[in-house]
């Protein structure tokens, strides 16, 4: 399918192909290096989020912010919300795409090119086919890793919160064992 879209669509579509399977960010950065235009548009091709959902994006981008990224729920405590459905301004897609690590976070990477970010409602849809890979385990460590790129306290703090449960959990587990 994506080849016949690339040869349909060659002005506008680029197909690439990797040899082997880095993993969703390290493609989201290929595919940001080989990006043209001045908005470029994350989203998953799980269709979640209906492609005629980008013109809100667009809408909400063109009031001035630099990042604008759909949000499905509407209350919440955060100043922004994340989903891998956003609409960003060429020059953070080339601050984010000098990241030279070997295991990039694109929200991380967006929090320290700009705070000049909003959300915008979207429609989200059930997932249709398949499942999520993502675990329990897995989104801490994302999260984790996100908020690594917001501060180095945030980072040592959450450390030791880690610490403090692992000891809590180790002592709780010692108490019930040996009752």
């Amino acid at each position: 399918m994506c080849e016949n879209l690339g040869k349909r669509y060659a002005a506008n579509i680029i197909v690439i192909h990797h040899e082997t399977n880095g993993g969703q960010h390290r493609a989201l950065m290929t595919g940001l290096r080989n990006s043209r235009g001045n908005l470029v548009v994350l989203m998953d091709d799980d269709m979640q989020n209906p492609p005629s959902e980008v013109t809100k994006l667009i809408n909400k981008i063109n009031e001035g912010y630099d990042v604008v990224i759909g949000k499905r729920m509407v209350s919440t405590k955060q100043r922004v919300s994340f989903s891998n459905f956003l609409i960003m301004r060429r020059e953070i897609v080339t601050k984010i795409t000098e990241d030279q690590s070997s295991d990039p976070v694109i929200h991380g990477l967006i929090l320290q090119s700009t705070a000049n970010t909003t959300n915008v409602l979207t429609v989200h849809n059930p997932r249709k086919h398949g499942r999520s890979n993502d675990t329990v385990a897995r989104l801490f460590k994302h999260w984790l890793n996100v908020s690594s790129y917001i501060s180095p306290s945030v980072s040592y703090s959450l450390a030791l919160l880690i610490i403090m449960m692992i000891v809590g959990l180790s002592v709780t587990t010692y108490y019930f064992l040996h009752r």
